[in-house]
């Protein structure tokens, strides 16, 4: 069955300042929460992680859309000494907790607004944004998910956007299913 369109909507032209403000003001008590709450991102990121090629030992690089502070997903990202993780998020008092919590010779934090990230597409093996505001990214808008997908190699083609920020829960397991479409993995 053909998902429905997503609805283009109007955003406000202050939205992103407003966002930023905000992830900025909540920083510290996001990161607790964050590392409370980190079984169905690692979940999820371990389902991303088994459609790279791991075990051949090449240098893989991964590029992260929304990293706050970078507990959980970064920090198990950097513990495969052969991955290189650009990490971007728009709030720099996250970026600054990530930085004092994650320091790495392969970590790259990049401050800003994800859409404006200017990398050249097939730059990344992997893109990974854990509950993104639709406010920020809008996955399921065509053009935010074709340019923020095109941004990884077409032959591995991994790419995971996770929206909802909640869990639906069943027999104490955790219910989200992924679904993918070329390789863009959407829940």
């Amino acid at each position: 069955m053909a998902e429905p369109p997503v609805p283009q909507v109007d955003l406000p032209a202050n939205l992103k300042s407003r966002l930023k403000a905000s992830h900025d003001a909540i920083a510290p008590q996001y990161h607790e929460w964050t590392i409370l709450h980190s079984t169905t991102r690692l979940h999820y990121l371990d389902q991303l992680l088994e459609q790279l090629p791991l075990s051949n030992g090449k240098p893989i690089s991964i590029l992260e859309l929304g990293c706050g502070c970078g507990v959980p997903v970064t920090q198990k990202l950097l513990s495969h000494p052969n991955f290189s993780i650009t990490a971007n998020d728009l709030s720099t008092a996250q970026l600054t907790l990530a930085r004092a919590t994650l320091p790495s010779d392969h970590l790259t934090l990049v401050e800003g607004d994800m859409l404006a990230l200017d990398f050249a597409p097939a730059t990344f093996d992997a893109v990974v944004g854990m509950y993104l505001s639709r406010g920020t990214c809008q996955p399921g808008r065509a053009d935010s998910e074709q340019r923020l997908s095109s941004l990884s190699e077409p032959r591995t083609r991994s790419v995971l956007f996770i929206l909802a920020p909640f869990e639906s829960r069943r027999n104490g397991t955790s219910e989200l299913s992924m679904s993918s479409r070329n390789g863009v993995y959407c829940l």
